[in-house]
């Protein structure tokens, strides 16, 4: 009798950091997955596998998720300590 274990690939470093930096996000807005997920117009499973490492971020999401909550991709891109989270809004007229 063969006995074939089945081992998971780790995920990435990066999408491990990108994940933890979304659910640090996801927090400070106060939302769940659920509603995160629907102010982006995408499934809870997508949130839960980029918050979890399990999925490496398409260039749209984080494009999305920039425009959309005023992030710094500086920040959630590479976790850049320098940089707040949040970009400050323009102002009118600049």
């Amino acid at each position: 009798m063969t006995v074939h274990a089945t081992f998971r690939k780790p995920a990435p470093a990066f999408c491990v950091a990108f994940g933890l930096r979304l659910r640090t996000l996801r927090t400070a807005l106060s939302k769940t997955q659920g509603e995160f997920a629907s102010d982006l117009g995408i499934a809870v499973k997508t949130v839960k596998n980029f918050e979890g490492g399990h999925r490496d971020p398409p260039a749209t999401f984080v494009a999305l998720v920039c425009i959309k909550f005023t992030v710094d991709p500086a920040w959630l891109l590479l976790g850049d300590a320098a940089r707040p989270m949040f970009q400050s809004t323009p102002r009118e007229g600049a």
